[in-house]
């Protein structure tokens, strides 16, 4: 069945406007630097709440990681304006720091990166040790790449019907879509892909790129986002992981199994020494949270309860997409028209046919994403599109966008304006002329400017903070919802810290 055949079945039992209906949210991730550009050594804003219980902003890896997460919204704009008012708040509490506004980071200079601390609590502790872990496993550095998470949940009416919970529907559903997501994972890198270069500075402890733009700066000439290459969170340590996503069921399995089966070279790394925690555990995966996915499954957030049980007892609840990279010329990091065209990838998921996925196709699809990480703008770049066969990305990249404009057609109905066409013409123009692709225009930067990596972005960097520092919430209420928010996340803190349980305790319980 062809996309259109799908479509029209779909508006047989729905009403069009549904399409609208998908709950979009966001989390962003940025390293806090001294005016000069070398990471922030200082420790979280207290101005900013808990890092451990704000529901808006919270730290990553790094002490000097902020991650701003938005609330879901139906609207795209919305979201935008949410997470443009937590920059406003940040901005206002971080002094004369500013945000780092590219996924690759920025001047590391020897020891700098502090690893998040997130108080003495049990559920602290387990944040930061595994923090710990994470940087024995992998080096602190890597860790410091930073990039969007776009959170996706269908209309519940797609599975609720009569008032009952359609679960076992919306679990296979959304398997599927995740598959097929999969599939597709390279065109979004190749068109909001923002990370062609990197500092020097940036060691990761394996290959480098390949050409010197500069005295301080590394590039590929091809590339589009190293963030997604083995330089950046694709760790080749995880490169055996098999983790099935023909099912929930086998990926619960798959996964679990994951964080139980030691490996040989976390062994060495040991638990403990001289007293103290080097990590969780030594299998394979501290927790499901360090398999590096492109789209992940999530569950309903509970507390005290790791995911993959949430996901057991109560299913998928939303999509979390994993390969946007920061957009350094977009203040907030990430653009509508991003956001529209990535909710269209998603319901072109949906709707197409999505067959179990093979270990054949799986290593293809990773493939296909490091090609595309490192020479997506090769105009002689071919992908892998079925068995033994290889197609251009062009070719490969129009027929995608000829049915996400199907897609956007009805998406844009009963609208005055076209948003979501816009966004697909706008991707057709990248695939047509690589050059004005994110990070076709970063590279461009750097060679109209005479600059290297540091320096373009330090500016970018200035200039946002100029735009946030002089800019007022969007609406009146928001200043009101912050200042809660800040107060109720220094309370459950204080409350968690209360509690008397052992962490060892505490961490064989949430392991079990």
């Amino acid at each position: 069945m062809t996309l259109r055949q799908s479509l029209r079945a779909f508006f047989d039992e729905h009403p069009p406007e549904l399409l609208r209906e998908g709950r979009k949210g966001l989390e962003k991730e940025s390293l806090r630097i001294d005016p000069e550009g070398p990471l922030a050594r200082t420790p979280h804003p207290p101005a900013l709440g808990a890092a451990l219980t704000h529901p808006y902003v919270t730290t990553d890896y790094a002490e000097a990681m902020l991650e701003l997460i938005t609330p879901p919204f139906t609207d795209p704009e919305v979201v935008l304006g949410f997470l443009d008012d937590l920059h406003v708040l940040v901005h206002r509490h971080i002094g004369d720091e500013l945000l780092w506004p590219a996924s690759m980071p920025c001047i590391l200079r020897p020891g700098a990166v502090r690893i998040a601390e997130y108080g003495p609590s049990p559920q602290g502790l387990l944040r930061h040790v595994y923090r710990i872990g994470l940087g024995h496993r992998y080096g602190r550095l890597m860790q410091t790449v930073a990039g969007v998470h776009f959170n996706y949940s269908f209309p519940e009416a797609l599975w609720t019907r009569d008032g009952e919970d359609g679960g076992e529907e919306r679990n296979r559903r959304l398997m599927d879509v995740l598959r097929n997501s999969v599939r597709v994972a390279w065109l979004p890198c190749y068109l909001f892909g923002a990370s062609p270069a990197m500092c020097r500075s940036y060691r990761p402890g394996h290959a480098l790129p390949s050409a010197p733009w500069s005295e301080t700066t590394r590039y590929e000439p091809y590339a589009t986002t190293l963030r997604m290459s083995d330089l950046g969170y694709q760790n080749r340590g995880q490169s055996p992981l098999r983790i099935d996503l023909n099912s929930l069921s086998s990926y619960i399995t798959t996964l679990t199994d994951a964080t139980r089966t030691p490996d040989p070279a976390y062994e060495r790394i040991g638990v403990h020494r001289h007293g103290r925690r080097r990590q969780l555990s030594t299998s394979v995966l501290q927790t499901e949270n360090e398999y590096y996915a492109y789209v992940r499954p999530k569950p309903r957030k509970v507390a005290d309860e790791r995911p993959l049980r949430s996901l057991a007892r109560d299913g998928i609840r939303y999509l979390e997409v994993r390969v946007l990279d920061l957009d350094p010329e977009a203040s907030s990091g990430v653009r509508s028209a991003t956001l529209r065209l990535i909710e269209l990838l998603l319901w072109r998921c949906f709707f197409l046919p999505s067959p179990l996925l093979t270990a054949c196709e799986s290593f293809d699809a990773h493939a296909n994403v490091r090609l595309v990480a490192y020479r997506g703008r090769d105009p002689g770049l071919k992908l892998a599109s079925g068995p033994g066969e290889r197609r251009r990305l062009a070719d490969l990249a129009g027929e995608i966008l000829d049915d996400l404009e199907i897609l956007a057609e009805a998406l844009d109905a009963n609208r005055p304006d076209t948003p979501y066409a816009a966004a697909v013409a706008e991707a057709r123009a990248r695939v047509a002329d690589p050059e004005i692709t994110p990070s076709g225009r970063f590279l461009r930067a750097l060679e109209t400017r005479g600059s290297g990596f540091a320096e373009y972005v330090l500016e970018r960097a200035r200039e946002h903070a100029h735009r946030y520092r002089s800019a007022s919430y969007s609406t009146p209420e928001r200043e009101e919802i912050f200042e809660e928010a800040r107060r109720k996340s220094l309370e459950e803190r204080s409350r968690l810290e209360q509690n008397r349980e052992s962490f060892e305790d505490y961490l064989a319980r949430y392991l079990a």
